[in-house]
C-alpha cells in the first residue's frame, strides 16, 4: 500500500484534482460504508460487534474516525442483514465551493463520499468474514422446545427424569464443542436448554449440534420436537 493510502485524508484523495484552496484542512468529511451480511441471530451480532471493534482500532491508526457501527441482522436464516459504518477523514471542502454551482457541489460531495467508501473497502476493509459471521463463544443461546409424545403422561415423566439428570446430553453437547450451562424448570412439555460455545462456532458446527440434540430427544421417544432459539 502506498504512503498516500496508508494514512487517508481528503487532501490525499483529491490532490491534483481539486485546488487546495478549497480544502479546509482542519475540517472533516463524513461518509458511510455499508456491508451485506448473513447474520440472523444475536450471537452473530455479538461476534460482529467484537470483530468490528478490533477493526475500528486498526483503521483509526490510518487517520480515519469511526463514529458508529450499526448492525441489522436478517429477520431469519437465509435472509440478508446489513452493517453500516459511519466514518470521517481529516479535511473537508470549504463552503465557498457551493456558492458557484450548488448542483455541481452536491454531486461532487456524493461522488466523493462514494469514492471514500470504495477506498476503505479496497485498502482498509475487514479481514474477517463479516458476510458469514460465527456464533460468538460467550453468547448464551436459549433453546426453547415443545416436545410431543404419543403418550403425553409418559412424556411428562420422561422430562421430569431428564431434568433430574441430563448428564448424557451434557456430554454429547460437550463433544460438539459447546457447554450446556443450565436446564431451567420446564412448563408441562416445554423445555429450555441454555447453551454456549467453547469457541466461536461456524454455521456447520451449529447445525451438527442441533442434529445431535434432535437425535437425543427422538431417542427418548418424543415423536415431534419443535424448537426455537431465543436471545439471553
Amino acid at each position: 500500500m502506498s504512503e498516500e493510502k496508508s494514512f487517508l485524508t481528503l487532501e490525499r484523495v483529491v490532490g491534483g484534482i481539486i485546488d487546495q484552496e478549497v480544502i479546509a484542512f482542519g475540517g472533516t468529511t463524513g461518509f458511510l460504508v455499508t456491508f451485506a451480511t448473513n447474520a440472523y441471530e444475536d450471537g452473530h451480532v455479538a461476534w460482529l460487534t467484537q470483530k468490528f471493534e478490533e477493526w475500528k482500532r486498526e483503521i483509526e491508526k490510518a487517520g480515519m474516525i469511526v463514529e458508529s457501527v450499526w448492525i441489522k441482522k436478517a429477520p431469519k436464516k437465509g435472509g440478508k442483514g446489513s452493517i453500516e459504518i459511519s466514518m470521517k477523514i481529516l479535511g473537508s471542502l470549504k463552503p465557498l465551493i457551493k456558492a458557484k454551482n450548488e448542483k455541481f457541489a452536491t454531486n461532487l460531495m456524493s461522488t466523493l463520499r462514494k469514492t471514500l467508501a470504495e477506498i476503505v473497502m479496497e485498502y482498509f476493509g475487514p479481514k474477517f468474514d463479516f458476510g458469514n459471521p460465527f456464533f460468538e463463544a460467550t453468547h448464551i443461546h436459549r433453546y426453547v422446545f415443545t416436545l410431543l409424545c404419543s403418550n403425553q403422561e409418559e412424556g411428562k415423566e420422561k422430562i421430569v427424569k431428564f431434568i433430574e439428570d441430563y448428564s448424557d446430553l451434557k456430554n454429547l453437547i460437550d463433544s460438539c464443542g459447546a457447554i450446556l450451562k443450565d436446564v431451567p424448570c420446564c412448563d408441562e412439555m416445554r423445555l429450555q436448554l441454555m447453551i454456549r460455545w467453547k469457541l466461536d462456532a461456524t454455521e456447520s458446527q451449529r447445525y451438527m449440534l442441533e442434529k445431535v440434540i434432535d437425535a437425543y430427544f427422538q431417542g427418548m421417544g418424543f415423536t415431534s420436537i419443535m424448537w426455537k432459539t431465543e436471545t439471553v
